[in-house]
């Protein structure tokens, strides 16, 4: 029977839920008596935030009432509490699998901080906004969405390296290094985690930085590397100690008896799995006690010793029943039954099993909610984000127009005082002269006219041999016949070109931006299109990589016969598509990543090298 895991620390957000005393509900209840029939909404309101806030840690039904009661009695919508009681609901959220909830009440919260920035950008704004990433970065890390996890995770540590908050930036690496964890990466994850002790070490911060010896600890673990694990673990759990941390040391505990076990050390393992259930029975912790006992009846088990196992199994089972510990029920269940089958006592090891798929079957049924739960989630935070992106546009747009209005009045008012003080020395010093000077300014329009003439005539035939270079429309779609091209330069002539050739075994189509606009861009994009040209058919390149570092050589070969220092090139996405399937395709860019939409319907960004052609 395997172990159950207990150890490992999470930090999602800095929103703490303190387990209060009894007395001090009864104290904020007795004062909201007191003022439950009078008009002083705001002390009602401060009432019912430090309630919510007193319940969090215990109750997050009774916390979410008087979060929903805070929201009653405020009325202002723009200020630090607001945003504070949105973060809290979404903590509390994200504890209950509520995710849409969550990500609701996070974006709210954004929101609310970005009008407020717009106004007067503080420290304690910019504390918050992390606050919601870190909350987000949480949910996604929840649904095992680790990629969506990081990018909200190093949202957050950007901000707080910002404003120098090294709480915060703590918070973050731990997060980062736990997503690492979570996916095995356990070099990237123990950067981070040594990164996270040492700031805890500067910050003071004793609870946090044994956080951080535990999660090395279990890094450590999970590669085997069991000696250096209990050498974290025991430096963990003397700070605990140290502090009078019982929870903490309860969990540091049980994870060297869960070393000692996979030692095979039995009898240390069950030393420190009964030092850890001495601790949880003294503090009262439900939860981590069941734990205990299955951890103890799990090695009782191993032993084929199973009268103690079954009695440590009962406890477990006892207190998991108590307070619906479905998730652990069911394997505390599986073990029983297998306890009674190894001592022929088959029907009740039948009963348990029966017990085993009943709770099992609850898992299964909580896991399809959450994950139906998970999509409805996803699409509302893109719907979410595509508004907010449209609204930003709409203001950038507006911002833009008006900042262009004001150029425009500007350049306008100083146009009109310079053109009239023009006029007056003119007609001033040709006043005898008029039509001699009427005659040469006629004869300058003209020749400024031709000249306009010619330089367009030029651009648009720079434009031909610039259309001479890309994929006509009857070779593309003959050879990817499902698909399209979005060409739109913004000038005659431009840097951005799109490009193909085709191989006896491969298809290969690019889309590039070179230095530069107009005349100068297009010049730059022949040379580039031509090096991608040759790199493949006469240098008989085959790999999208070194494509690229091929053509990179030639521009630099071409570009640097010139005595003067040009500094041109391009960013390009290149694709090479296998011909036989059409599906093998490889990928290489320089500053320009790849999109893809799997057949989920979810868009994926293959981040790029940041290096130029």
């Amino acid at each position: 029977m395997k172990l159950i895991k207990i150890y490992l620390y999470c930090i999602f957000s800095c929103s703490l839920l303190l387990k209060a005393q009894i007395n001090k509900k009864d104290s904020l209840i007795n004062e909201l008596k007191k003022v439950q029939n009078k008009s002083n909404d705001e002390k009602k309101c401060q009432l019912y935030f430090a309630l919510a806030s007193e319940w969090a840690a215990e109750n997050i039904d009774s916390a979410l009432y008087y979060y929903n009661k805070v929201q009653l009695f405020c009325k202002d919508n723009l200020n630090d509490r607001r945003i504070r009681l949105l973060i809290s609901i979404g903590d509390l959220y994200n504890t209950k699998y509520n995710y849409r909830g969550a990500i609701e009440s996070y974006q709210k919260a954004l929101f609310i901080i970005d009008e407020m920035q717009m106004q007067h950008n503080t420290n304690d704004l910019s504390k918050l906004k992390s606050n919601c990433y870190r909350g987000l970065g949480g949910v996604y890390l929840d649904q095992g969405n680790y990629s969506q996890a990081l990018d909200f995770f190093f949202k957050a540590q950007k901000i707080d390296e910002q404003i120098k908050y090294k709480g915060g930036e703590a918070e973050n690496l731990s997060n980062i290094g736990i997503v690492y964890t979570r996916q095995a990466y356990y070099p990237k994850a123990m950067k981070y985690f040594f990164m996270t002790l040492k700031l805890n070490k500067e910050i003071k911060n004793k609870s946090r930085e044994a956080s951080s010896l535990v999660n090395i600890g279990i890094v450590y673990k999970e590669q085997g590397h069991y000696d250096k694990s209990l050498e974290y673990y025991f430096k963990a759990l003397h700070i605990y100690d140290s502090i009078n941390a019982k929870q903490g040391e309860a969990v540091v505990l049980g994870n060297i008896g869960n070393v000692y076990y996979n030692q095979n050390n039995f009898e240390k393992a069950l030393e420190y799995f009964f030092k850890a259930l001495r601790i949880n029975t003294e503090i009262d912790n439900q939860k981590d006690l069941a734990l205990n006992y299955a951890n103890i009846a799990s090695l009782y088990f191993d032993q084929q010793n199973n009268k103690e196992a079954e009695k440590y199994l009962k406890k477990a089972i006892e207190i998991g029943e108590k307070i619906n510990m479905i998730h652990f029920l069911s394997g505390f269940y599986m073990l029983l039954s297998n306890l009674y089958e190894g001592s022929a006592n088959y029907k009740y090891a039948l009963m348990a099993h029966k017990k085993f798929v009943l709770y099992n079957d609850s898992i299964m049924k909580k896991e399809n909610q959450i994950a139906l739960a998970q999509k409805e989630v996803q699409y509302e935070f893109d719907k979410q984000q595509e508004q907010q992106k449209i609204e930003q546009e709409k203001k950038d747009t507006i911002a833009k127009e008006e900042k262009r209005r004001q150029k425009i009045i500007t350049y306008g008012i100083a146009f009109f005082a310079i053109l009239i003080l023009a006029l007056a020395i003119v007609i001033f010093i040709s006043w005898n002269n008029s039509k001699k000077q009427n005659q040469i300014i006629a004869s300058q329009k003209k020749l400024v006219e031709e000249k306009n003439k010619d330089i367009i005539d030029s651009i648009i035939y720079a434009k031909r041999i610039q259309q001479a270079i890309l994929p006509n429309d009857k070779q593309w779609y003959k050879t990817l016949p499902n698909s399209f091209v979005l060409y739109q330069p913004k000038d005659i002539v431009a840097g951005d070109f799109y490009w193909m050739e085709e191989t006896e075994q491969y298809i290969y189509i690019a889309a590039a931006d070179c230095t530069g606009h107009g005349v100068p861009g297009a010049m730059v994009s022949v040379v580039c299109s031509n090096a991608l040209t040759k790199a493949v058919l006469e240098e008989k390149q085959t790999e999208t990589n070194t494509i690229l570092d091929t053509t990179r050589a030639i521009v630099l070969e071409r570009l640097g016969k010139s005595e003067e220092n040009i500094q041109d090139g391009m960013d390009v996405c290149l694709v090479r598509i296998n011909k036989s399937n059409g599906k093998d395709i490889q990928y290489s860019g320089a500053n320009r990543p790849l999109f893809v939409v799997t057949t989920q319907n979810e868009l994926q960004e293959i981040k790029p090298d940041k290096q130029p052609i």
